[in-house]
């Protein structure tokens, strides 16, 4: 789509993350801020699968914090260049 020809970036996030970013957003983000995070998977698949097919509910991933990788961020109204959140 042209979205993802103007601003490249937003192919790398997952397609429910254009919500928050123009055309489709109702008002931009004051802050930003990447962490980063060590997934492992919850079983083994050989567990999940069966209940997947019994359409019981699957946690399939376990999550565990590591590390911020940029703070919070904002742009100053005056000089439009990111700065540290207050």
């Amino acid at each position: 789509d042209d979205m993802g020809k103007e601003r490249p970036w937003l192919t790398l996030l997952d397609p429910s993350a254009q919500d928050y970013f123009p055309p489709n957003a109702k008002e931009l983000p004051k802050y930003a801020k990447v962490d980063m995070y060590h997934y492992t998977m919850a079983a083994p698949l050989w567990e999940i699968l069966p209940k997947v097919i019994t359409s019981e509910v699957v946690e399939w991933w376990n999550r565990e914090f590591e590390e911020v990788l940029i703070p919070p961020v904002e742009i100053d109204a005056k000089t439009k260049r990111l700065r540290l959140a207050p």
